[in-house]
């Protein structure tokens, strides 16, 4: 099972791991330090420096450092690379740890399994999330599910039922302009415009039947199928029943970026 393959509707953040760390006691009789990188809020952070605590506390002689960085964090691994002084552990996520592997900038752990790296609890097609090409490059964090949120008091309130486990696209769609309609506000929409989300795409590709990736890393889909008119991007944002692109370019949180490796990385 590639990368491309893993179960749709589901992804793992994926730590890849970049140089070679024991798990017993004895591979540390003189001090070691081990560095740890990661993006994050607050919450994750905490929860990272108490695993990267109880780590070290049954390791002795070993010293963990940690950074969480989420301003910059993809150029600074970058630049990390580079200067081949990247952290011993990483994180990476579904839609790059395939590239990280790929240019050998991560060490592969498929000699540490079952050895010093036991994660015979994770599951098979968990631990598969991060084998690139046959080799295993990272272990996954967890899984979660793409879903939507709709606001129950306001649909109330404008007197339009509330989508369910039925609805189409399409319906959607159709929903999203009653609603902007219905509210009669400035600057109000029925739906944010999901196209900028590649899974909001994917989970609509898999309804039709198709995928973001085929099994061979290549594109699954054409590019008439994102525009066939029911995408939550295309239709709401043509009916004026999404936000439009120039409102969300003005928003922090719309901005996209393209990420890869510099051409001197290791």
């Amino acid at each position: 099972m590639s990368l491309h393959r893993r179960t749709l509707l589901k992804s793992a953040a994926a730590f890849g791991v970049a140089a070679p760390f024991m798990s017993s006691g004895s591979a540390f009789a003189q001090e070691a330090k081990l560095r740890t990188y990661w993006w994050g809020g607050q919450d994750r952070q905490r929860r990272t420096e108490a695993v990267n605590d109880l780590f070290a506390k049954k390791i002795p002689g070993l010293t963990v450092f940690g950074e969480s960085n989420s301003a910059d964090y993809w150029q600074k691994l970058n630049t990390m690379m580079g200067a081949r002084n990247v952290s011993d552990v990483f994180q990476l996520e579904p839609s790059t740890i395939s590239d990280y592997g790929r240019r050998n900038a991560c060490l592969p752990l498929d000699g540490m399994v079952g050895k010093t790296l036991d994660i015979e609890g994770f599951g098979k097609n968990i631990v598969d999330l991060c084998r690139i090409d046959g080799k295993l490059y990272g272990v996954a964090l967890g899984l979660n599910a793409f879903s939507m949120f709709y606001n129950a008091d306001l649909l109330k309130e404008l007197n339009i039922a509330a989508p369910n486990m039925t609805t189409t696209w399409a319906q959607y769609a159709d929903k999203a302009v009653e609603i902007t309609k219905a509210a009669k506000k400035d600057n109000f929409w029925g739906s944010v415009d999901g196209s900028r989300y590649n899974y909001a795409l994917e989970s609509w590709l898999h309804s039709k039947g198709k995928l973001l990736y085929s099994p061979e890393g290549k594109l699954g889909f054409t590019e008439d199928d994102p525009s066939s008119g029911t995408h939550t991007g295309p239709t709401c944002a043509n009916a004026a029943a999404a936000s439009p692109l120039m409102f969300r370019r003005s928003m922090p949180w719309a901005s996209t970026a393209t990420r890869s490796l510099p051409a001197n990385a290791p």
